[in-house]
């Protein structure tokens, strides 16, 4: 009896690490992904941020281009004045969007979207000039974007690029002067 626990249990922990290491190989197909690839998305990071925040009005604190089931997909970030966050996919093709779901947080996740969107706030610079200035330093597309805090609390824009020739460049920019770090 305790010997066929314990197999069901293992097949069902087996079975979800492989549902996991399949979602994990699918996000990261778009960080992976060949530069002609990445092109095939319509829909550049800036469209899909604009579409986003048409969709829920507020700061975007993260944008992101993943790949599910071999449709590249914009994952983004919104949190809103009311401290609602909103999580949206948007199609990179068409820039449709596919999915969108809002939470309003409570508890420590409630106190760190505060902190966060406090950082966005005080004289931080936006994740349009953070691409921007990422996009200076080097040639590629821009799949991710996110607003990060480090120790000490200083808030950090970490983009990610692939260039032509498929190499990913991740440049981190710091959040209230623009600097890169």
């Amino acid at each position: 009896m305790k010997t066929t626990t314990t197999k069901k249990t293992l097949a069902t922990v087996g079975a979800a690490g492989v549902a996991a290491l399949i979602a994990l190989s699918s996000v990261a197909h778009a960080r992976n992904a060949n530069y002609t690839e990445l092109q095939g998305a319509e829909t550049d990071i800036a469209a899909a941020i604009a579409i986003a925040q048409g969709a829920a009005p507020g700061k975007v604190m993260e944008a992101e281009l993943e790949s599910e089931d071999g449709q590249l997909v914009w994952e983004i970030k919104v949190i809103g004045e009311d401290n609602v966050r909103t999580k949206l996919e948007l199609d990179a093709g068409t820039g449709e969007i596919i999915e969108q779901e809002s939470k309003q947080k409570k508890g420590k996740g409630k106190d760190k979207g505060k902190r966060m969107k406090t950082a966005m706030d005080s004289d931080a610079i936006g994740i349009d000039q953070a691409i921007e200035i990422a996009s200076g330093q080097t040639d590629g597309l821009v799949v991710e974007a996110e607003l990060e805090r480090k120790r000490g609390g200083n808030a950090v824009w970490e983009i990610e690029m692939v260039g032509a020739d498929n190499n990913t460049t991740e440049i981190e920019i710091d959040a209230k002067s623009g600097d890169i770090l």
